[in-house]
């Protein structure tokens, strides 16, 4: 089987290990799993490269593509590709019953987009599933932060780390300790945190 940057390079995405290198992190949480993989969302598709690549990769998927312009999609994608004309940032009532076992955030790179989106989609993934959010170094250029503090998406998902953090037992696992910080309530689902050169990576517990 062809690893996810042959796809990448094969369908010209700029996911690939000529451009911005983000296939191989794919891999490390997705290889092992590509063929039971039922169900995958991407958010922001432009010409539909990375539809073909999510296609060929996980054979068994069905592939959900949302964009707010269906312009420069081609017309030889997979019949289990489908594409809602939409803004990514609220979930269309067509798939409010659906989850899915990878969302990736590819669409506006404005850090308000990026956390609404987050906010609507991170609970529709599966548990065990992944939700990523690509270029994330576009957020702390100043026109992708309009009506946000700079890098607000970032310190969003910092502040995420500590709502998942700050609760736990003592050093001999006795007794929880409370040090009075209130959670916004966003890590009861989370399994974890990463972030990679562009990349975070969240999982769903």
């Amino acid at each position: 089987m062809n690893t996810l940057d042959e796809l990448a390079l094969k369908h010209g995405t700029d996911k690939s290990s000529l451009c911005h290198h983000y296939t191989r992190v794919y891999e490390s949480y997705l290889e092992t799993r590509r063929e039971r993989v039922g169900c995958v969302l991407e958010i922001g598709v432009w010409r539909g490269c990375s539809l073909k690549m999510w296609a060929d990769y996980f054979p068994n998927a069905r592939i959900v593509g949302l964009d707010v312009s269906a312009a420069d999609l081609p017309a030889d994608l997979s019949d289990r590709v489908e594409f809602h004309l939409t803004d990514g940032t609220k979930v269309p009532s067509a798939l409010e019953q659906t989850t899915f076992d990878l969302i990736v955030d590819d669409g506006s790179h404005q850090s308000r987009d990026i956390i609404h989106a987050f906010e609507a989609w991170f609970p529709r993934v599966k548990p065990g599933g992944v939700y990523v959010i690509e270029d994330l170094h576009a957020v702390y250029w100043p026109e992708y932060n309009v009506g946000c503090e700079p890098a607000a998406a970032i310190q969003y998902f910092k502040a995420l780390i500590d709502d998942l953090n700050c609760h736990g037992r003592s050093p001999c696992g006795n007794q929880d300790r409370d040090i009075g910080y209130v959670t916004r309530g966003r890590e009861a689902d989370v399994a974890f945190i990463h972030f990679h050169k562009c990349l975070i990576v969240v999982g769903r517990r």
